[in-house]
């Protein structure tokens, strides 16, 4: 035997020879190559060699920057491709999009010249690409569990099923696709262990660990029903269980082992399904070339399976003696499931019309139950559903807190079983939204005396935007013929707040109540504080009205949905059509949102700050007219923001920035470097006065850029972490700011140099101690335990509060502080 030395001596001669054969190869290439540059003086050709692994990878196909490229030779663990370019053309950055042989693909920039041309593509990685398998493991004997896996080695985490013996988990995609093959092994519950090779996508992603003895011969039995919609779950061959290797459509595929005891043509064959029926036959399964079909004996006397065109569909009230109605049915009338309820009544009558009339229920019918994850048992009477059909159905009554709504929205499918002796299954395809719905409808009273009730089937009302005899604007949902109008709102053009008007609300209501209006649409909803008041023309009691910004998101939700449900303190009220609403909607808003106008443009500036010339290309920014108007339960639907807080801290906090205002202006810092990042900062000055920008240095000089006037807004660029002062014309400081890391603009507003008269006291538990937050809604800015102050600005598009590389959420219950410039605060409102 040769020792290690000589082991590793021989191995490296191997590889200085595979170097020389290499080396030798692609001197034969370049001296190829080289004569062809001779033949055509426009045109190089240079030799890209790529590496593969695995090494027995061969390449199919490459393409540089989407052209392909030829392949010239594939040698062992290496191919090499041909580029072809003009001889001032070769860069060195190329995408390569990399197919192999065996269907692995992979596309990715390389940089050539930083090896020489050579580079190293590996098609093992795994990687972290969102594709993903769900891989199902289970042992061939259904009482062996699993009790650990690992993966080529590595331990793999799965989840288990109390109910059966199967194992799942996910496995992701790669770069180069999935990593399928891959050694298994497993602990098991017997005592032993496996370990074998597999194919993980191979079966439908289903592994089966066959814990038989191993056989010199097998044969795959194929069994199928002749029922397609009931799951075979056993099969025995003369009595012998035998293992199920995977589910088929409409059966299973088995195996039978050769030897003792060994299989005979003439067998018996039984079959268990899922739902409880058997099949049993004998038959001579070589002649059916071992693929046999059997049909299972009926369980129940009647068996009923109902699927598409059936559907769920649910319809709302159309007034307050309606009712709601969900009915799981086919066009043609009939029906396997029909449920009503009065509004608000939380109590519902369910019909079980899906029972065929051979099955000849009687008056009282005792009913088993699954949907999803409820099973239980119902006492039912004859009766007959509204609507149809004509025969009589087993009837009962629920509440809507009853775990089957839960059961018809998460499964299925609904599985009845009547007397033990007729079965009926639905499905639950598309029952989610439907049941929802209706039981949403039966816990919600009914209120509305003119638009009401689901008109999404109504032509005869609609949306529409009209301009009054005095210039207001004026939107609504309703038919301007008659008295029936839902929702109307009007604004004073370029106001930037509208009046909303909910007139679907109950009767004799009375003057100033303070009501919460609940609103959605699919994906979006929200809350508004209304008031209600006496409206000439409407007779039958105050209505609810909001007055809200026009930046609101009800606005862009009413524009881009399809229908909207209006509740008013949790009472339903209304379900509108938004068929037709976008264009009314967007021009309403349009019409009240506030014009602001770009700055006239200035001839370049005479002092070298030529960072800051403004940018014609920024959009003109649009004012945020309210910053905190959801900020407390109090606000009564109005922009004025009060919170009486009792506390004499807070109240100190509200006093002390009363007698001095400037905490910006006294609290402005040199710049604060964030990365050298060069970031568009945004000056909208929407006061009534000329204000002077200012661009603070590090040593703390000011240096003026320009002025602003009323209306304008001036863009410049400088380093994220920049500060910045607005200075009234020949007077103080007005406020200071400090640009974040990412494109902003400001907001310069009127009176910044005094104190907000609206301004509040928010008071926040952080921990074992108290925080609070003032607020100045009019001016745009807060401040946090009276030491760290946030401007409300648009950052990147999107509204938030910062002072540089801090930012801040604050709401009606938490407030958030994050940044290295200050501690970080999660506090809850007190």
């Amino acid at each position: 035997m040769k020792d290690a030395g000589g082991v590793d001596q021989l191995r490296d001669q191997k590889m200085h020879r595979a170097k020389q054969i290499f080396a030798i190869f692609s001197l034969a290439l370049s001296l190829t190559f080289m004569f062809a540059m001779n033949a055509n003086a426009q045109l190089s050709t240079r030799v890209l060699t790529i590496r593969t692994m695995p090494a027995d990878t061969k390449l199919q196909s490459v393409f540089i920057d989407g052209q392909r490229a030829k392949i010239i030779s594939n040698q062992s663990g290496y191919a090499f491709v041909e580029i072809r370019a003009d001889v001032n053309d070769f860069r060195c950055k190329y995408t390569l999009s990399i197919i192999a042989e065996n269907g692995r693909f992979l596309r990715k920039q390389f940089d050539l010249c930083e090896n020489v041309w050579q580079i190293d593509v590996s098609f093992e990685d795994d990687g972290s690409g969102a594709s993903q398998k769900q891989i199902s493991i289970v042992p061939s004997d259904p009482k062996v569990r699993i009790f650990s896996l690992s993966l080529n080695g590595k331990p793999q985490s799965f989840t288990a099923f109390m109910d059966s013996n199967r194992v799942e988990f996910t496995l992701r995609r790669g770069p180069s696709g999935y990593k399928c093959s891959t050694e298994l092994e497993a602990l098991l519950s017997n005592g032993n262990s496996y370990k074998e090779q597999v194919d993980l996508c191979a079966n439908n992603n289903e592994v089966v660990l066959d814990l038989e003895p191993k056989r010199e011969y097998f044969e795959v039995f194929t069994v199928r029903s002749s029922i397609k919609d009931d799951r075979i779950s056993s099969v025995r061959v003369d009595g012998r269980k035998v293992p199920i290797l995977r589910w088929i459509s409409g059966g299973v595929r088995t195996r039978l082992a050769a030897g003792a005891p060994s299989f005979r043509c003439e067998a018996t064959i039984e079959v268990g399904f899922a739902s409880g029926a058997k099949a049993s036959d004998k038959i001579d399964i070589c002649a059916e070339n071992f693929d046999v079909t059997l049909t299972p004996t009926p369980q129940y006397i009647t068996d009923t399976s109902l699927a598409s065109p059936f559907s769920w569909r649910f319809t709302a009230p159309r007034d307050a003696f309606d009712n709601a109605q969900l009915r799981f049915a086919s066009n043609n009338r009939a029906a396997g499931f029909v449920a009503l309820c009065e509004p608000g009544s939380r109590s519902v009558d369910v019909y079980i019309a899906g029972f065929p009339n051979r099955a000849g229920l009687g008056n009282r019918t005792d009913l088993e139950m699954w949907a999803g994850r409820y099973q239980g048992k119902q006492s039912a009477t004859a009766g007959r559903a509204p609507g149809g059909p004509d025969n009589a159905a087993p009837f009962f009554n629920i509440s809507t807190s009853h775990g089957l709504w839960n059961g018809l929205i998460a499964g299925s499918a609904y599985t009845l079983i009547a007397d033990d002796e007729h079965r009926l299954r639905m499905s639950l395809k598309g029952s989610a939204g439907p049941v929802r719905d209706f039981v949403r409808a039966c816990n919600q009273r009914f209120d509305g005396p003119s638009v009401i009730g689901d008109v999404t089937e109504d032509s005869s009302l609609k949306w529409s935007r009209t301009t009054t005899s005095n210039g207001a604007q004026q939107l609504q949902f309703g038919d301007a013929s008659t008295d029936r109008i839902g929702f109307a709102a009007r604004c004073e053009p370029n106001s930037g707040y509208a009046e909303v008007m909910f007139a679907s609300a109950p009767g004799q209501m009375t003057d100033g109540r303070n009501i919460s209006i609940f609103w959605d649409t699919v994906g979006n909803q929200g809350k508004l504080n209304a008031r209600t008041r006496t409206v000439e023309g409407i007779d039958w009691g105050a209505v609810p009205i909001a007055t809200m910004d026009v930046e609101d998101r009800l606005w862009p939700s009413l524009a881009a949905g399809n229908i909207v449900h209006i509740a008013m303190d949790g009472d339903r009220m209304s379900t509108y059509s938004l068929k037709g609403s976008a264009k009314p909607v967007r021009e309403f808003v349009a019409a009240c949102r506030p014009y602001v106008p770009e700055p006239e443009p200035e001839p370049e500036p005479i002092d070298n700050l030529t960072p800051d010339r403004p940018s014609a290309e920024e959009e003109v920014f649009n004012t945020i007219a309210d910053i905190f108007n959801n900020l407390s339960d109090q606000s009564d639907g109005k922009l004025q923001v009060e919170i009486n807080s009792p506390s004499a801290a807070a109240k100190k906090v509200l006093q002390d920035y009363r007698n001095n205002p400037n905490f910006f202006c006294d609290e402005a810092r040199v710049p604060t470097s964030l990365g050298n990042r060069q970031v568009k900062s945004g000056f909208a000055n929407n006061s009534s006065d000329l204000v002077d920008l200012y661009q603070i240095q590090p040593n703390g000089q000011r240096v003026r850029v320009r002025d602003i006037p009323p209306g304008a807004r001036l863009t410049v660029t400088a380093d994220a972490g920049q500060s910045w002062e607005v200075r009234r014309r020949n007077g103080g400081c007005l406020t200071s700011f400090a640009s974040p890391n990412n494109d902003v603009v400001f907001s310069i507003k009127d009176n910044m140099g005094q104190a907000d008269r609206e301004a509040f006291v928010k008071t926040y538990r952080c921990g074992a101690r108290q925080t609070h937050v003032l607020v100045a809604p009019n001016h745009g800015f807060s401040i946090v335990g009276g030491q760290i102050g946030f401007h409300r600005a648009s950052v990147a598009g999107r509204t938030q509060n910062v002072w540089a590389r801090t930012s801040a959420v604050i709401d009606n219950q938490r407030l958030v502080v994050r940044g290295s410039e200050a501690p970080d605060l999660d506090c809850v409102a007190r």
